[in-house]
């Protein structure tokens, strides 16, 4: 028996743009759920502050046992290092490296001086909305 070639059907436009709004609708159906569950994290990240970092341990309710893991391992440059490399790049290519952020300058100098200080251009992600055609009993149909 030769091997037969399988023709792919690809989705239309359509049928993408209605797959991405019943997505879409039930992703926001969910977003309140999402919301207390980050909210809930961040209640039992805050249990342990004071617990060895690199330790993981455990919470128990009545139905359910809670790992919390040991806290991820970040790397980063001390003030010392970050001096090192400016001497040894040179101011204009250490600073075309360093990582400056917004809210860092913001934090450090002010909302108006970061104002003064920042460049803007179109050029992040585009924002989608989808907008039911119908009810939304009607979609589930």
């Amino acid at each position: 028996m030769g091997r037969q070639d399988l023709k792919v059907v690809e989705p239309t436009r359509q049928q993408i743009i209605d797959e991405f709004g019943g997505l879409d609708r039930e992703i926001q159906e969910f977003a309140p759920k999402r919301k207390r569950y980050e909210i809930l994290q961040g209640i039992i990240r805050s249990w342990h502050e004071d617990f060895p970092a690199a330790m993981p341990t455990t919470v128990e309710g009545e139905l359910y046992i809670v790992q919390v893991g040991a806290r991820t391992e970040e790397r980063f440059f001390t003030l010392k290092a970050k001096a090192k490399i400016f001497s040894q790049l040179g101011k204009a290519r250490a600073l075309e490296l360093f990582a400056i952020t917004l809210k860092s300058v913001e934090d450090s100098l002010g909302k108006l001086a970061l104002e003064e200080l920042v460049s803007r251009a179109h050029s992040g992600s585009r924002k989608l909305v989808a907008v039911a055609k119908a009810p939304p009993a009607k979609l589930a149909a």
